[in-house]
């Protein structure tokens, strides 16, 4: 988390502000934002009569609550760095074509594969398909997808019901996009959520993405959680204080989609089609954002975050963004008032939020995020705790029994549970289970499984999550790094692992060689082929993280591999090949101590345990550089690297060389 995805430069700036301002002037300074935003809003009225004014009036509906001019000018006064997203309440969403990419993101295209004219040309034709042959909605569904499409209407989401003609008749063409609404059960708790399959109507082949959203997922929300505890221990000791207990809440949008219009020239581009049994179809004309739409991921969280931004901005909170959830931190004396101080300045914007319910609960020291409970009760002893929600583990773990006895398991089934795991699958909340998330996402794919390999798969994530107990991250002091650097070789049927562990802290280096055992080998070689380069590397790294798992414990570690299969499924925790991801998967049972165990020994031994002086730890860095400006200037070809390697390798099996050789070694192909 200190570079992947750091925490942002506002949130570090409002920190700071805790740490050295007392509650009562931050208090003060959100009550004078309060009034400033008050302000605002009455000398901007007449302003925003007249520009909603010049909406359609289905355009009306969705913005009417909206301050869009107040909440413009207040992004423009702080120098928001996307300030296009106001479009997107100006003029409405697309939903097909090509994002912008503004300057906080980063880019990733995916391109479209329809163009707006094609996806036109093909419409009416896809429409009478749906309606002749689409598939009706389950039998159990259909009251509640009625119900809440008709709910939709009464809040100015969308228009209708209508006949196919009607609709002809009120979008003034018959060249409009049917959308088939479906009822998706997401969560434990079995929830019954409409979904509209954009997909299915190629509206979002027609869309080109190009924007790389980095989430405040989990993650980086635990990573806040520890910021916190660590500045608040200097704060005390600064100060020779108790540290200060701290409380959360995760704030949620309410219908936050629908809370976005939709680009007027797309209206006719997405019209909800429901069917019922025995023939009977009925159509909706969208107003706001449809959930399911490729481009309304990117709009609503461009949105999203600009409402993040002005709650860090004007209420001095550190807190973050997970598309409609907002997971914020505040003192426990003050956790009332900055509920209220939230909530007023959503209310005065216009934006619906939360504020009674399971989703609208108070700051409290033990609060539900995304999608885990998140434990600040020990934070002034520098701890933060990580654990499912209650009962959300034995209803998961229940569900795959019964998948397992079964033997089968359905696209639905697997998309329910791959969304209950996605959450329990990151960094700080524990990796084993990501291979069980790349399994679900296959089936959703349409790939067969054997009943065998069904139950072995939900038998091993029943074993992860019970073995799972809560996670106690701790806020460590400036620990020096532990640097790890792994190899193998292939040659003459002989797998061979090396690796060297240098202790920054003790200057201390170890050296380990061994052979990988001939048994795994002829296993590799009966499933992969000839080319074991790969898995030998990353079994390198398995086997000493397990032989040496208590010296990892509560250290931060940096990993060198100089094999590029091999250092991807260690970043991604899965891979498409199977031996690669079972490795991956061990390497899990290592890190999060899951009981599985090896199936063979890790076939390594130490051969060298030496201390390394300063002065050595000085001369090795050097040398490093020296060897990799040297490689710059020469411009050494792969093969002469590999060459170079290859013969230092040898050298230290029969020599026994120090353990700053070896790092040189591992540094020159790195």
């Amino acid at each position: 988390m200190d570079s992947a995805n750091p925490i942002a430069p506002e949130t570090l700036e409002v920190l700071d502000e805790y740490m050295k301002a007392s509650t009562s002037e931050l208090a003060l300074k959100r009550r004078l934002a309060l009034l400033k935003v008050k302000l605002l809003v009455r000398s901007l009225e007449k302003e925003e009569q007249e520009l909603h004014a010049s909406f359609p009036s289905w355009y009306q509906k969705v913005v009417a609550p909206k301050k869009i001019l107040a909440w413009k000018k207040l992004l423009e006064e702080f120098n928001y760095d996307d300030l296009e997203a106001t479009k997107f309440l100006l003029e409405g969403c697309p939903l097909v074509g090509t994002s912008d990419l503004p300057k906080p993101f980063d880019a990733k295209i995916v391109p479209a594969t329809l163009s707006e004219q094609e996806l036109r040309a093909t419409a009416r034709a896809r429409r009478q398909t749906l309606v002749l042959t689409g598939r009706p909605g389950d039998d159990e569904h259909v009251e509640h997808l009625v119900r809440s499409t008709l709910d939709e209407v009464d809040r100015g989401f969308l228009d209708g019901p209508f006949t196919e003609s009607e609709v002809s008749e009120r979008l003034g063409h018959d060249a409009w996009t049917a959308v088939r609404r479906f009822v998706l059960v997401q969560g434990a708790e079995m929830k019954l959520r409409p979904i509209d399959d954009c997909a299915e109507a190629q509206l979002n082949d027609a869309f080109t993405s190009t924007i790389k959203l980095r989430m405040m997922d989990s993650d980086y929300i635990s990573a806040l959680a520890l910021r916190i505890a660590h500045l608040e221990a200097e704060r005390a000791a600064r100060l020779g204080v108790e540290p200060r207990s701290w409380v959360g809440k995760t704030l949620d949008l309410t219908k936050a989609y629908k809370q976005l219009p939709l680009l007027p020239a797309h209206r006719d581009l997405c019209v909800i089609c429901i069917k019922y049994g025995q023939g009977k179809t009925q159509f909706f004309i969208g107003n706001a954002l449809v959930f399911g739409a490729t481009s309304a991921v990117f709009s609503f969280n461009r949105v999203a975050r600009s409402l993040w931004f002005l709650v860090t901005k004007l209420m001095h909170l550190p807190c973050g963004y997970f598309y409609d959830d907002y997971p914020i931190f505040g003192l426990e004396e003050e956790g009332e008032l900055v509920d209220q101080c939230v909530s007023e300045l959503l209310s005065l914007l216009g934006w619906e939020h939360a504020t009674s319910g399971s989703k609208g609960l108070a700051f409290d020291k033990v609060f539900t995020v995304l999608g885990m409970s998140l434990d600040l009760s020990q934070i002034q002893s520098q701890v933060v705790v990580l654990a499912n929600k209650p009962g959300r583990a034995e209803r998961i773990s229940q569900k795959l029994g019964e998948i397992a006895v079964a033997g089968r398991i359905n696209k639905h089934e697997a998309q329910v549970l791959r969304g209950l795991l996605q959450f329990a699958s990151g960094f700080y909340a524990g990796r084993g289970l990501k291979q069980t998330c790349c399994w679900l996402g296959e089936v959703v794919k349409g790939v067969s499984f054997s009943p065998e390999q069904v139950r072995e798969r939900c038998e091993q994530a029943q074993c992860i999550i019970a073995s799972s107990s809560p996670r106690f991250l701790r806020v460590s002091p400036s620990e020096p790094l532990l640097h790890l650097y792994t190899d193998g070789s292939w040659e003459g049927n002989v797998a061979g692992i090396g690796a060297v562990l240098l202790d920054a802290g003790t200057n201390r280096g170890r050296v380990f060689q061994g052979f990988v055992d001939p048994w795994l080998v002829k296993t590799w070689l009966s499933s992969v082929g000839e080319q074991l380069i790969c898995e030998i590397e990353l079994y390198a790294l398995v086997a000493i993280r397990h032989v040496l798992s208590s010296t990892f414990e509560g250290r931060k570690c940096i990993y060198w591999i100089d094999n590029n299969a091999a250092r991807s499924v260690v970043i991604k925790g899965h891979s498409s090949s199977k031996a690669m991801s079972d490795l991956a998967f061990r390497l899990s049972e290592a890190t999060e101590k899951i009981s599985f165990g090896l199936v063979k020994g890790p076939g390594l031994r130490e051969v060298q345990n030496t201390d390394v002086p300063e002065v050595m730890v000085m001369v090795m860095v050097l040398i490093m550089m020296m060897i990799m400006v040297m490689m710059l200037n020469l411009m050494l070809t792969f093969e002469m690297m590999m060459m170079m390697k290859m013969v230092m390798m040898k050298m230290m099996m029969t020599t026994m060389m120090m353990p700053i050789t070896m790092m040189v070694m591992m540094t020159m192909t790195t």
